[in-house]
């Protein structure tokens, strides 16, 4: 992570965060100004139980944050409440938790979407990163164009730019050297390249 950020967070902040949206087993860690918010589909039945973001052993989700340059160090799942004290913020499309997001009805899908776009309205984040993109297609609403890993043509919210990103979910697929490439071009284009 280079280049200076000031947070502007506080415990106010998710409670307000909890009074305006519906919350779940992992509350969303949020506040006005960070610089980036993560988006995922909706907390594992893992992380649910832990009540920590991205705490299945699979998850290549920390490793990634930390390569790509995005946090200072390597954190675990149970430091995820540090993210906007670093400029990031994390939230779900859906608050529910399920064994995976094929197990999500269109219905959540489609409202937990207008939640992330009033969430990141509220919050101003210079970027958004989508970790997949069926996440990015949920939050676009029925009938998004075609999705593709990196910077989106179209901003879902004014002045927030849009990445999809491959997820870190182990069962993905896709060599951790690929992911890691879409994580880096994210944190360079908030460290002003991009």
């Amino acid at each position: 992570m280079r280049g200076a950020w000031t947070p502007r967070v506080g415990a106010a902040h998710n409670n307000a965060v909890a009074a305006r949206w519906p919350t779940g087993p992992l509350p969303d860690h949020l506040a006005p100004g960070l610089r980036l918010v993560i988006v995922g589909f909706n907390p594992g039945t893992r992380s649910a139980a832990l009540g920590h973001y991205y705490a299945h052993p699979g998850s290549v989700f920390w490793r990634l944050l930390a390569e790509a340059g995005l946090v200072p160090r390597a954190l675990t799942p149970a430091e995820d409440a540090l993210l906007p004290g670093l400029g990031i913020g994390i939230t779900d499309v859906v608050k529910r938790s399920t064994p995976g997001a094929g197990d999500l009805r269109p219905a959540e899908l489609r409202a937990g979407g207008a939640v992330v776009r009033e969430k990141l309205a509220w919050v101003g984040p210079r970027a958004a990163g989508y970790t997949g993109k069926g996440v990015y297609r949920a939050v676009a609403g029925t009938g998004a164009a075609e999705a593709h890993y990196g910077r989106q043509r179209e901003s879902l919210v004014p002045d927030v730019a849009d990445f999809v990103l491959p997820s870190p979910s182990g069962r993905s697929g896709l060599p951790y050297a690929e992911k890691l490439r879409w994580w880096r071009d994210l944190a360079a284009f908030l460290d002003g390249g991009g």
